[in-house]
């Protein structure tokens, strides 16, 4: 069975397909099944070395991505990616029928446009999950001819037809889910008394306002961001801060076992969401490897 994984380009994109590929692996192993083969076509490898411990091949292609703030630069930049993105859907097109994959699941991003418009061109399935409450352009499209369609916040339901729409919650890797057994108020000091509260991209403008709130209502803020870059000036004082991709994956697994409330506030955070309305994190990543599993099976019978 081969199985073609796409997203991108940041670690929302990647590393939710990392979780699927590891679950692919383990089913396959359970039910002693022959190991998928897996290929990630995107514009860049990401983390080589979660591809090479998964066992899968990166595909390389161009894509383009829409700037949507008005400027003369952008302007010119969307429009020299208009190439981009028409020469990635033609490579694309060709690297995907010399594999011809039995199914292609799609994490959404810009770089997954070229190998979802080349799995309708040849009539190969697809499989999406939408990680926020409102799609994206790409996984907004892509769910139309989509076979089955995950999402991970129940509010993104709405965008995508019921009958192929399932609430699966967030792909997470095992390695972060199976927290080592020393809670979080163990490992980091926190006060058990204190509501403690952690907040992914809590440099950005929401993350911080949010971060900035509940401070000065007394709880516990922790927060995450992997690119502050230039805005390091906009985690609110008391803030306790880690820049961090998940590099340190067993102190993240014991933080987000032990808070008591998560809030997703990263980069992708979108006009729909309110912050102000706690989420917990749900993840069935089995769920979602299932129907890419049916969605690949269904494909072979009818070839």
């Amino acid at each position: 069975m081969k199985i073609l994984l796409t997203g991108g380009g940041t670690g929302g994109h990647f590393y939710p397909l990392i979780a699927v590929a590891e679950e692919l692996n383990e089913t396959a192993k359970e039910n002693r099944l022959l190991k998928p083969e897996m290929y990630f076509m995107s514009t860049s490898p990401y983390n080589e070395t979660l591809l090479y411990e998964n066992n899968i091949k990166f595909i390389p292609v161009s894509a383009g991505k829409i700037r949507r703030k008005i400027s003369p630069e952008n302007i010119i930049l969307n429009f020299l990616d208009l190439f981009k993105t028409f020469f990635g859907v033609i490579g694309a097109t060709w690297k995907m029928f010399l594999i011809y994959p039995d199914v292609v699941f799609g994490k959404g991003g810009y770089a997954s446009f070229p190998a979802l418009f080349a799995a309708r061109l040849l009539f190969i399935p697809v499989v999406i999950h939408e990680s926020d409450t409102k799609p994206g352009k790409v996984n907004k499209w892509g769910g139309k001819f989509a076979r089955k369609v995950a999402v991970g916040y129940p509010e993104a339901a709405k965008f995508f037809k019921p009958e192929k729409t399932a609430y699966t919650g967030l792909p997470i890797r095992k390695e972060t889910l199976d927290a080592l057994a020393a809670d979080s108020s163990e490992f980091f000091g926190f006060d058990p008394n204190i509501k403690t509260i952690f907040i992914t991209g809590v440099a950005g403008f929401l993350g911080s306002h949010l971060a900035e709130n509940l401070i000065a209502a007394g709880h516990r803020v922790i927060g995450c961001d992997s690119f502050i870059g230039g805005y390091q000036d906009n985690v609110p004082a008391g803030t306790e801060f880690y820049q961090s991709d998940c590099a340190d994956r067993a102190a993240m697994a014991r933080l987000m076992k032990g808070v008591d409330i998560v809030y997703h506030c990263a980069a992708t955070a979108h006009e729909g969401l309110s912050v102000f309305s706690p989420y917990l994190i749900t993840s069935n990543t089995y769920g979602i490897t299932l129907s890419v599993l049916s969605a690949a099976a269904e494909n072979k019978v009818k070839r």
